[in-house]
């Protein structure tokens, strides 16, 4: 199995498990889990990485750190139960606040066609195995900046 990664501000033992907590995004949350295919739910998930790259990417924007030295990557033990475009998460949490239509960006979400370059890992927990370096802002620039501004327009397009 593909190794996992989690990125966080905060520091963390090996063998710490992590469980869904609040989210960021309720109001997504809420929508695709009305629509959940296979009974996994988003809002009782955790999240992580395929990559150091992407989980210091995510790190580094869900945190709006300026420095990578205060990141902390792990690589984590989980069983993936779905995998999904983050853009996705971030569209349909504006349109839903905006009352637009989210049919599309749903069944998106739970059923991604074509190519993501930002995507989440759910699972309902996870175990930290062991601290990785965090990837440098030279190696996440790339995805963070242009990939996933890919990411967004096309989640915009649906």
């Amino acid at each position: 199995m593909k190794p996992l990664y989690y990125g966080t501000i905060n520091s963390l033992a090996v063998g710490f498990s992590k469980v869904a907590g609040p989210s960021a995004y309720p109001e997504a949350d809420k929508a695709l889990d009305a629509a959940s295919p296979n009974a996994v739910l988003r809002s009782g998930a955790v999240f992580a990485a395929g990559s150091i790259i992407e989980a210091t990417a995510f790190a580094a924007a869900q945190f709006r750190v300026p420095n990578h030295s205060t990141l902390h990557v792990y690589r984590i033990d989980m069983a993936p139960l779905h995998s999904a475009p983050m853009a996705v998460v971030h569209e349909l949490e504006k349109r839903v606040a905006d009352g637009g239509v989210i049919d599309q960006l749903v069944r998106e979400y739970w059923n991604p066609t074509g190519k993501w370059h930002f995507t989440e890992i759910l699972g309902t927990e996870f175990t930290i195995i062991e601290e990785v370096p965090a990837a440098s802002e030279a190696d996440i620039y790339t995805l963070r900046y242009i990939r996933y501004g890919q990411d967004q327009d096309r989640a915009k397009s649906f």
